[in-house]
């Protein structure tokens, strides 16, 4: 295996969204963005550090930008810029402010709404600071981080590689999955081979992961020509796949022991609360059916990082764990699992038994398809 990695970049104050019309059929040779809305950024500023630069972008994106230690303490840190934007897409704008100073984001998962600052990278060559490839579609910024090649000597008609896709989400969305491989509609290389799988279409949908935040991995799965491989990938076209709405409601299910069965719409998907029975002294099993209403009979997979963001609480808010659990087979859309929950041990282990169930989802969630191209990638 041989891979690439391409550094990673980002690149008075009002901030609106301008909403954005629902195609009623979606082509499968050029599907569009299905988005609620695009956040837009008018700041303007005058010889402003990044510390000042970043929170200003932060207020108006619902999003805090933390240094990464004494990132702002540093001494490149302390170059102001003057910055105008108007109008400008919430992602393109911090992607500019990002190529200001060379500093590059990350997430933190131990926080929804928040993102690191890392401060500028040294190569070892000395080259600090490369824009990365950059496809951008309605609040979508997609960067290529990286490329991937495996050899097969004694095939070479098996020969493979993949493109890494880094996609930061317009921050109005709340991202319920996300799947983690692009489907791929164009690919060739300079040398004009085609580097389309023979079951391209088979690689879509390749699990879902959720992450609470906005910036988001997938694979671009492609075929490397066995003969006189061009050096480049001369374009790239693919789709990417999320399920994601801009408004965010709470299922709760009070006394969850002895509830009835309770039902929930989150946009195109059904919640059923079906029962918790009670397995052992602290081991609790939640009977829970999921209905896609815009499903292909492959959506399911990506249930399950959705279920492990609900909690399950005593009385006074202390979480039980979820310890997996098993199911998701589809019949027009309707998923059946179990779920197993049990009490952790220590100062803030549940006492008792739940008090209540809860999970929060956009109330208006569909799928969203995000058209993608690149040109000219390098495949060394």
């Amino acid at each position: 295996m041989r891979a690439t990695s391409w550094l990673i970049v980002l690149g008075c104050c009002c901030v609106e969204t301008i909403a954005l019309g629902q195609d009623a059929a979606v082509p499968a040779s050029a599907p569009a963005t299905t988005q609620p809305g695009i956040t837009l950024v008018n700041l303007h500023l005058k010889q402003a550090v990044p510390e000042d630069v970043f929170f200003m972008l932060g207020k108006q994106g619902g999003i805090k930008f933390a240094p990464n230690g004494n990132v702002w303490d540093q001494e490149a840190m302390q170059v102001p810029n003057d910055v105008d934007f108007t109008n400008r897409p919430f992602w393109q704008a911090v992607h500019e402010v990002c190529g200001m100073w060379h500093v590059t984001l990350q997430n933190d998962f131990n926080s929804g709404r928040r993102l690191m600052v890392n401060a500028p990278q040294m190569s070892p060559n000395g080259q600090t600071w490369h824009a990365l490839p950059t496809s951008e579609s309605d609040g979508f910024v997609v960067e290529a981080v990286g490329f991937n090649q495996s050899i097969n000597y004694g095939n070479p008609a098996g020969n493979s590689c993949g493109v890494q896709l880094r996609t930061y989400v317009d921050p109005s969305l709340r991202v319920q999955t996300f799947n983690g491989v692009a489907k791929v509609l164009e690919a060739a290389d300079e040398a004009g081979h085609s580097m389309l799988l023979e079951h391209a279409n088979g690689m879509f949908y390749g699990g879902g992961m959720q992450q609470r935040s906005f910036v988001f991995d997938c694979s671009v799965p492609l075929k490397y020509p066995p003969e006189n491989a061009g050096k480049r990938i001369a374009h790239l076209k693919c789709i990417l796949q999320l399920r994601a709405g801009d408004k965010m409601d709470s299922m709760v299910v009070e006394d969850p022991l002895k509830s009835p069965q309770v039902n929930k719409e989150f946009g195109d998907l059904r919640v059923t609360f079906r029962s918790l029975k009670k397995q052992g002294p602290s081991n609790y099993e939640l009977k829970l059916t999921i209905t896609h209403n815009d499903d292909d009979g492959r959506g399911g997979n990506s249930d399950w990082p959705m279920m492990q963001s609900a909690q399950l609480l005593d009385s006074m808010g202390r979480s039980f764990v979820n310890g997996g659990g098993g199911g998701g087979s589809s019949r027009n859309g309707v998923y059946n699992y179990t779920v197993n929950y049990n009490a952790p041990g220590g100062e803030d282990a549940p006492s008792g038994d739940p008090a209540k169930w809860v999970i929060e989802l956009p109330t208006n969630t569909h799928v969203m398809r995000v058209p993608v191209e690149f040109s000219d990638l390098p495949m060394l």
